[in-house]
């Protein structure tokens, strides 16, 4: 017997319920996986943010510390070069001067050599120094600094160092002191004076090689 209009979709709903209609969504549970979305790739771009600012921030105090290192080192050779510049020309012009620049200094006077020579031996001794910082500070390589330091002892040993060095010692930086009476010691350099003997117990100087 056919079934009626009413009849035929009750029992169509009875056999497929969800025939013609789309399935439940849970829209709470889109809005979250969107927002878990959205959080993780804020996270990423946030992280790699983060690490290129550090990169930069370590880049540019690099740049800082290599920028104020160049302009102390620039300031300290400018010095010497300005001073050394003007004295040499001074002293070499006149000796008269030399000779009295040296007494004022506590030099005992001798011949215009042992002048020019005492003169020329403290010249040196502040390029030394020069050169010891520009070591300190990583400039100079392992094997320079040891041809240096050879260039150094010949200095150390040779005529009228033991006359230069406890007059001038006093002038130079205290690390640039412990090195050379360090070089000194090696070398058999020239006696120490009784001011330098009366440090011996507690002076720092003792325990470098």
């Amino acid at each position: 017997m056919p079934l009626r209009p009413h009849e035929c979709h009750l029992r169509a709903e009875r056999i497929c319920p969800n025939t013609g209609s789309h399935p439940n969504i849970d829209i709470s549970n889109v809005i979250e996986a969107i927002s878990t979305l959205i959080l993780s790739v804020a996270v990423i771009v946030s992280y790699r943010q983060t690490k290129l600012i550090a990169e930069q921030s370590k880049e540019i105090a690099l740049q800082t510390k290599a920028l104020a290192l160049s302009l102390r080192r620039e300031s300290h050779q400018g010095m010497i070069r300005h001073v050394g510049e003007y004295t040499d020309t001074a002293m070499a012009r006149d000796p008269a001067l030399l000779a009295w620049f040296l007494d004022s200094r506590g030099f005992p006077l001798g011949s215009q050599t042992d002048n020019n020579r005492n003169f020329f031996l403290w010249v040196r001794l502040g390029i030394h120094q020069s050169h010891f910082f520009e070591r300190l500070e990583g400039l100079v390589s392992d094997e320079i600094w040891g041809y240096w330091c050879a260039t150094i002892d010949f200095d150390v040993t040779s005529s009228g160092f033991d006359v230069v060095w406890p007059i001038v010692r006093h002038t130079y930086a205290a690390s640039f002191i412990e090195f050379m009476s360090s070089r000194i010691k090696i070398c058999g350099g020239p006696t120490p004076t009784i001011e330098e003997r009366q440090k011996d117990g507690d002076d720092p100087i003792q325990n470098l090689g």
